[in-house]
């Protein structure tokens, strides 16, 4: 079955116990099945169906390192209020989920979730709708926690969050669109668990657009990429934190004649190492 899966819509995670996680929308968007399943060395599990009779999009999967591992997903629901970001969890290896729980509970319609995880936590960013303008809000939360959520952008028009943690240190990325210009990417970091973030640094200045932030969180760097409309054509930019925490210029990694769009970044390194400069 995992070869019959509409591979546009598939996110990947692992763990530290040699687990492959993957989730993906199985018959397209418009009107498909979230499923999960996982690899180890004895092979891929049965898929497993994780939200049954739920219009879904934009999944997005994590997995603590911390023993017993949980396996969360978010994922955007669409119902009659609206679309809303939604998370459901695993303490089983996947085999059965918890009942889908909204990122926030303020009722206002919500999108575009990212998950991510360290530790014994998880980290949620969503696209939010209870002001005037749309936000990126941000909480964490665990099988048994529920933590306080608050606003990370102050310019309006926020949207397409990315998050990765590492240890103690947490990375988010978003659009923001002031108005007609932009989008252009902000972003920030917290050194505490999410309890605190620096002032988000506008990385862009209303170029064309810069769209599709990607970022990676290591125990002394961080890292944005996205796709940037400045030079004609996209091209892939990359900024990083500055040794003192202040974001870098952004530089342009690709130059290709032609469009070079939705970046990821990922890191390997040996066991216990980091990256040093």
């Amino acid at each position: 079955e995992i070869q019959e899966c509409d591979w546009s819509s598939d996110v990947c995670s692992s763990d530290l116990d040699d687990r492959l996680h993957l989730t993906w929308i199985r018959g397209g968007e418009a009107a498909g099945d979230l499923m999960y399943s996982s690899f180890d060395r004895g092979g891929w599990t049965p898929a497993v169906q994780v939200a049954p009779g739920a219009l879904v999009s934009s999944p997005d999967i994590a997995a603590t390192r911390a023993f017993p591992h949980v396996i969360g997903i978010a994922y955007e629901e669409v119902g009659p209020a609206g679309p809303r970001a939604t998370v459901t969890l695993s303490e089983d290896g996947g085999v059965t989920w918890s009942d889908p729980f909204p990122t926030s509970p303020s009722g206002a319609p919500s999108a575009q979730p990212a998950i991510a995880a360290a530790g014994e936590m998880f980290y949620l960013a969503w696209q939010d709708f209870r002001e005037t303008s749309s936000h990126v809000y941000f909480t964490t939360r665990g099988p048994r926690l529920v933590g306080t959520e608050r606003r990370l952008s102050q310019v309006g028009g926020a949207g397409a969050p990315s998050l990765d943690a590492r240890e103690r240190r947490v990375v988010a990325a978003w659009e923001s669109r002031p108005g007609l210009a932009g989008p252009d990417i902000h972003a920030t970091v917290s050194d505490n668990e999410g309890f605190d973030w620096d002032l988000p640094t506008p990385l862009t200045q209303s170029a064309p657009q810069s769209a599709q932030p990607t970022v990676l969180a290591l125990s002394d760097a961080a890292y944005v990429a996205w796709q940037d409309g400045s030079q004609g054509a996209f091209e892939v930019f990359l900024a990083r934190v500055a040794p003192d925490g202040s974001w870098e210029a952004p530089a342009q990694f690709t130059e290709s004649g032609r469009a070079s769009i939705r970046p990821r970044l990922a890191a390997s390194f040996p066991s216990g190492a980091t990256l040093r400069e």
